[in-house]
């Protein structure tokens, strides 16, 4: 009975030392985790405080103008030069043209195909009356 005592008390102490030993495994993981979010939360805040500087460095940049900028002005007046005007219409009007002209191109194109490919269906035959 006593060596029956004995090796229970054996199995007891086993099974206590395992189940420290997973304690410690299970500790170790969770500082190890723990480590991890805090580095996580850490480079947050540098992506935080990075943003922030960025965002303040670009409103700098808005209100901070170079001597370029500064001295590059537009002058506005009411008084019109008719001679400018008529130019500028000019520039327009020889710029807009061009872009349809483009399209006009492109449609003659299309119509040249449209018309090759009815000429060859009637050739073979093919009657599109109804």
């Amino acid at each position: 009975m006593l060596s029956k005592n004995i090796f229970n008390l054996s199995k007891i102490h086993c099974l206590l030392l395992l189940v420290f030993s997973y304690n410690f495994i299970i500790n170790k993981k969770l500082e190890e985790t723990m480590e991890i979010n805090n580095k996580s939360q850490n480079i947050g805040l540098i992506y935080q405080q990075l943003s922030s500087q960025k965002s303040e460095l670009s409103s700098v940049d808005k209100n901070d103008k170079s001597t370029f900028e500064k001295n590059d002005s537009v002058e506005v007046s009411n008084d019109k030069n008719p001679q400018r005007d008529e130019e500028s219409k000019k520039i327009e009007n020889m710029i807009s043209s061009a872009s349809s002209l483009d399209n006009a191109k492109e449609e003659i194109s299309k119509n040249g195909n449209l018309n090759k490919m009815l000429l060859q269906n009637l050739q073979q035959g093919v009657s599109y009356d109804s």
